[in-house]
């Protein structure tokens, strides 16, 4: 097997990347605190820092690999098109299922809060990381069907992050299903519909050479953080368990390729 050198094992970050990372860390320990201290109405205001922090960590990451312009090209693509599906679907029904935007969410572009394209370009960055990870082993001994299982795979190891997400933002009124589905009110639809729109946006995009440990890291932490604020502070125990184990699965078995198969750094 071909060893990737361009992923160094002992990579020291720099110093935008720490201080990108103690923010977005502290935005998410700040919100627990804030919602005790001042109740509910903090949570909106806390969640679009918290992802705008965890955006700008991800871009400073994603940077080392590929330059600016690929990273703002993607990212427009990314935003772009998950606005246009979050528009047609809260509209038509057609995509997640009928649902509907509230006003908690702000700022937003004809009935679609500008945080979810947002979230959408936050986290699949690092879900193309993890898959790229997991498949790093195995990538020689699938040969072309590697263009083919790696979209899936990334597909699902995004998909797994919204077991934690919808249930929390439903809760929180930020939209509403029309018929609650099976999934503590969220419809398998949903689910479905975002493994789609992830696998089409990676075949679009198609990219490479994002295996960072910074990106595994914010996928990790992410993973730790929402079970622990959803399940402890929100009471959201069903949703936290079955996110922790969704993501859980994703993050340790990249994490053992990472151990198993370190980079060569001579």
């Amino acid at each position: 097997m071909t060893i990737d050198t361009s992923d160094p094992l002992l990579e020291t970050p720099r110093l935008p990347q720490k201080v990108s990372f103690g923010l977005w860390v502290a935005s998410m320990i700040a919100t627990p605190l804030l919602i005790s201290a001042c109740g509910m109405r903090t949570f909106p205001v806390m969640t679009s820092l918290t992802v705008v922090c965890q955006l700008i960590a991800t871009f400073l990451v994603v940077n080392i690999s590929w330059p600016g312009n690929r990273i703002l090209r993607s990212a427009v693509i990314i935003f772009g098109a998950t606005w246009l599906l979050e528009y047609v679907g809260s509209r038509y029904g057609t995509v997640f299922g009928r649902y509907s935007y509230t006003l908690h969410l702000m700022p937003q572009a004809f009935g679609v809060p500008l945080l979810i394209p947002m979230a959408w370009v936050m986290m699949l960055f690092p879900a193309w990381c993890v898959s790229e990870y997991i498949l790093s082993a195995y990538q020689i001994r699938l040969g072309k069907m590697y263009a083919i299982v790696y979209p899936a795979m990334s597909g699902l190891v995004f998909t797994v992050w919204d077991l934690y997400m919808d249930p929390l933002m439903v809760s929180q009124e930020f939209w509403l299903w029309e018929q609650p589905g099976a999934y503590y009110g969220i419809p398998w639809q949903n689910f479905i519909g975002w493994w789609l729109i992830a696998v089409l946006l990676t075949v679009i995009l198609k990219p490479q050479n994002i295996r960072r440990p910074g990106l595994l890291m914010i996928y990790t932490i992410t993973w730790l953080f929402l079970a622990m604020g959803i399940g402890i502070f929100l009471g959201l125990t069903g949703p936290a368990l079955t996110g922790f184990v969704g993501m859980g699965i994703f993050a340790l078995w990249a994490w053992r390729q990472y151990y198993r198969y370190p980079p060569q750094t001579t």
